[in-house]
């Protein structure tokens, strides 16, 4: 603290005591000391703001590129949850089953003895199954599907994932998993071969294969409220993508289907659902 003597206004020449002009001096001494610190100490914060500043602008960078690529990665591998499109990298059918793993239902913790099918390790080739459009059925309303048949350790079919493809083709979306009530041998998904189907329609409906054409797995949405009020009687199979029939064009110029049963049918024949219902 300064001296009385020291506080006297300018014009005064009395000198303050020794003491205290050394007192003053220290003083003196101290707050060029502290005004020297407290610049060091202004400059160094103004070093750490800066750094932290460069240390922000990384650690920004790094998580963004970060990100970038964990985005990436997961457009690839991330779980697709229900009713997500997955799209195909194309229709063979290593591409489709890839596709069909990111899908919840084959995703879900299997474990247990629930009433679900437990391993999904084995799997056979998609089978694409075509569906039969009703009469004034829109466009896409009922679309197609490649069914995967789930293998057991022998190599029979003991489930199925159903997966419908989108209008274009080029994405499914895994809607259920059924299990059959007997295995079908070989990893089957149909119950007959195509080259059966065939014989069954030359023998019962008298027509060869159309030249150039192919057999075709086929599904049909049925009249379900008709056979529910035994209106109609239908034992022939196909009203599921996981239990297909097949379609023959015959060289007579028309379609015939076989049933499960082994029996031949023409198209007007199935309990077809109304357009509109």
């Amino acid at each position: 603290m300064l001296t009385p003597a020291s506080r006297r206004p300018p014009t005064s020449h009395r000198r303050a005591p020794r003491a205290t002009r050394i007192h003053r001096s220290i003083r003196t001494g101290k707050r060029r000391l502290s005004t020297l610190l407290g610049n060091t100490a202004f400059l160094l914060l103004g070093l750490a703001v800066l750094a932290l500043c460069a240390a922000l602008v990384v650690a920004s960078q790094h998580l963004s590129a970060s990100s970038a690529t964990s985005a990436a990665s997961g457009s690839a591998n991330a779980q697709a949850t229900p009713g997500d499109w997955i799209p195909l990298r194309s229709t063979a059918p290593a591409d489709v089953l890839a596709a069909a793993r990111q899908s919840s239902l084959f995703q879900e913790n299997l474990a247990g003895n629930g009433d679900h099918v437990s391993n999904l390790s084995r799997l056979g080739s998609p089978v694409l199954v075509r569906a039969i459009q009703p009469a004034g059925a829109v466009a896409g309303q009922y679309p197609d599907f490649y069914v995967v048949p789930i293998l057991d350790a022998s190599g029979a079919a003991t489930d199925a994932a159903e997966l419908e493809l989108n209008q274009a083709h080029t994405a499914i979306q895994v809607i259920a998993i059924v299990t059959y009530s007997q295995p079908h041998a070989h990893g089957a998904i149909a119950h007959m071969t195509a080259a059966a189907a065939v014989a069954a329609v030359r023998a019962q409906q008298h027509s060869a294969l159309r030249p150039g054409a192919q057999p075709q797995l086929v599904y049909f949405p049925a009249d379900a409220t008709a056979q529910e009020m035994g209106q109609v009687t239908w034992t022939g199979g196909g009203e599921f993508p996981a239990d297909p029939i097949w379609r023959v064009p015959g060289a007579d110029g028309r379609d015939h289907l076989v049933g499960v049963n082994g029996r031949a049918y023409y198209p007007e024949q199935l309990p077809l659902i109304k357009a509109g219902k």
